[in-house]
């Protein structure tokens, strides 16, 4: 991980301002969610932008008159068949931003996040902006780009810790967090689109892990600031439902992108934290059915991993090394903050770090 301290690059001004295509996924959103996020798109400073709505097979039609386009697919394919579509459709801009119609970007994310990505050199495919949760009171961290444990689980660094800037001296992450994030449009051809075997969740996760461990960089921009409603846009899944994709995910995910060693360390994991759920529950069996359709999955899974793992040139543990000394601090139930002293204590320890390297 590299960092640094010089200040951040502040938007430029020029007579031809950027353009970037914005790519809102929706599966029957409440009106006036999407509106906020379009509202704010369309207030965007220092760039041009296309906004495309894609609808992933609503029941209801979908509201959007500030679209440019709204995208109209006949089922719901997940979403990152919904982003992939909204991708290929866009127009002659160079660069993308993938934004979840539950956040709210600030309106100079986007140009904030097209100068950090130019300034960071061709190896430079995407921005992680600051994603804060929303909501009064004192801000709290959603996402500052994506980490990923050794056991395979994948989260948001300075996820539910108060902000007091103890990120904002990072320049690089592993990925970013798709709720709001800005790319050069030609990474989806350098790192590819994203993979739509996964339907929801750990989709950003494996494009993370395809960029990073081939050599690719994401600019971490800690003053491109949005706000979200954290899962606002799939409680209607369930928990249940969630629990089963994302540890179905994590195992398709880890074995479409890591080491062997790492491979067959997750997969043993699993294999003994659903072993003891069976046993003990409270949900006896979702464990079980992850690692099921997980198997049934892994032949894909292999046949993508043999070209991804031919591209990549860096080891597992840079990519484990993000996730060092961070854990979550979210309420999993009320998808919130979950405003604990130690996750106070975590923000400070933080901060404290990022003085002493300064």
């Amino acid at each position: 991980m590299t960092r640094s301290t010089s200040e951040p690059a502040t938007p430029p001004t020029p007579e031809r301002p950027p353009a970037v295509s914005a790519v809102v996924v929706v599966y029957n959103t409440l009106e006036d969610r999407l509106h906020r996020c379009l509202t704010a798109l369309r207030a965007s400073v220092g760039v041009t932008v296309e906004i495309i709505v894609v609808d992933n097979g609503s029941s209801r039609p979908v509201a959007a008159p500030l679209a440019d386009r709204v995208l109209q697919r006949a089922a719901n394919g997940g979403f990152a068949a919904g982003v992939n579509d909204g991708i290929r459709t866009a127009a002659a801009a160079n660069w993308i931003a993938i934004v979840n119609d539950d956040a709210v970007v600030g309106p100079d994310l986007l140009a904030r996040c097209v100068v950090a990505i130019d300034a960071a050199g061709e190896r430079c495919v995407a921005a992680a902006p600051k994603v804060l949760f929303d909501g009064d009171g004192a801000p709290h961290l959603d996402s500052c780009g994506l980490v990923v444990r050794p056991s395979g689980e994948a989260f948001s660094a300075g996820a539910g810790q108060p902000d007091i800037g103890q990120f904002d001296d990072d320049r690089t992450v592993l990925g970013p967090c798709m709720s709001a994030a800005v790319f050069r449009r030609d990474a989806f051809t350098t790192v590819g689109m994203l993979d739509e075997r996964y339907f929801m969740y750990y989709e950003d996760v494996d494009w993370a892990l395809r960029a990073h461990l081939s050599g690719h960089v994401t600019a971490f921009v800690p003053d491109a600031v949005a706000t979200h409603e954290h899962a606002a846009s799939t409680r209607s899944f369930g928990e249940r439902r969630r629990y089963r994709l994302v540890q179905r995910n994590l195992l398709l995910c880890a074995t479409a992108n890591l080491s062997w060693r790492s491979v067959l360390s997750i997969w043993m994991g699993r294999f003994v934290a659903h072993g003891k759920a069976l046993i003990k529950g409270p949900d006896h069996w979702s464990g079980v059915v992850s690692l099921l359709t997980a198997a049934a999955h892994t032949p894909s899974a292999l046949c993508a991993r043999r070209v991804r793992r031919a591209a990549a040139i860096l080891p597992d543990a840079d990519v484990f090394a993000f996730a060092d000394g961070l854990t979550p601090f979210v309420d999993a139930t009320a998808y919130r903050p979950d405003g604990s002293d130690a996750a106070r204590r975590a923000a400070e320890a933080r901060q404290a770090q990022a003085r002493g390297r300064r």
